[in-house]
């Protein structure tokens, strides 16, 4: 019995020389898992809350609350509001618009063209996209550095895509093209028409979709007719 009272323990000692309480596998937290769809919850929440309340009314406290989340979690994810505005931005625009390393070297001219041309007016006639443009214009969410950065990481994106691809074709003797970086912004505003007003007037489409289609296949054909190379 005394040998048993003094015997060494044979597991961990603390600094008062007594045996320390050995903590089963089990019994240790593994943490919460993390929430794969938060992300995505915030981005949707941060979207209501600046078109309800302006990119100045919104607050982080509501998108949180919006999303299910809490304040210190919204902040992990996204540094600042302007962070969070901006990455909802990208979503709504940047996703959907065309990259000239998407296409073969060897495609068609006239193919590509077209595919950028239905692409580009789907992304600036989408409903989140025009939300995104009336938000910017409201009085109280005016924001320089937003409108500046929604402008260059989106219009100004796909005229700096095509500028790009059109120098491709005129290195490869497809086209003749003096100035492709004005003639790329001659080509999407063709595409543009008047759907892309009518969308932010809240208007119905002006064309059902076989006569987009003829429509953007002219727009094609006009500007291949122009820059063609002889």
């Amino acid at each position: 019995m005394q040998a048993l009272l003094f015997s060494e323990p044979t597991g961990k000692v603390n600094r008062n020389g007594m045996a320390a309480k050995q903590e089963s596998p089990a019994g240790r937290g593994r943490g919460k898992p993390r929430d794969a769809g938060l992300r995505e919850r915030i981005l949707k929440a941060a979207e209501a809350e600046f078109l309800d309340e302006g990119l100045e009314g919104a607050r982080m406290e509501r998108i949180a609350m919006r999303a299910g989340t809490s304040k210190m979690a919204l902040y992990q994810h996204f540094a600042s509001k302007m962070v969070l505005f901006h990455q909802v931005r990208n979503n709504l625009l940047i996703d959907h618009l065309p990259h000239v390393d998407q296409f073969p070297l060897d495609a068609e001219p006239r193919q590509v063209l077209a595919q950028i041309a239905k692409r580009y007016l789907k992304a600036i006639t989408a409903a989140a996209t025009i939300q995104q443009l009336h938000l910017l214009c409201q009085p109280r969410a005016r924001d320089v550095r937003a409108a500046t950065a929604f402008f260059d990481t989106g219009p100004q994106a796909a005229v700096r895509q095509v500028d790009a691809l059109l120098q491709r074709y005129c290195d490869q003797g497809v086209f003749a093209i003096p100035a492709p970086r004005m003639a790329a912004e001659q080509f999407l505003a063709m595409v543009r028409g008047n759907e892309h007003m009518r969308a932010l007037l809240d208007l119905p489409p002006g064309r059902d979709e076989q006569a987009l289609d003829i429509y953007l296949a002219s727009c094609v054909d006009l500007f291949m007719r122009a820059f063609r190379a002889e």
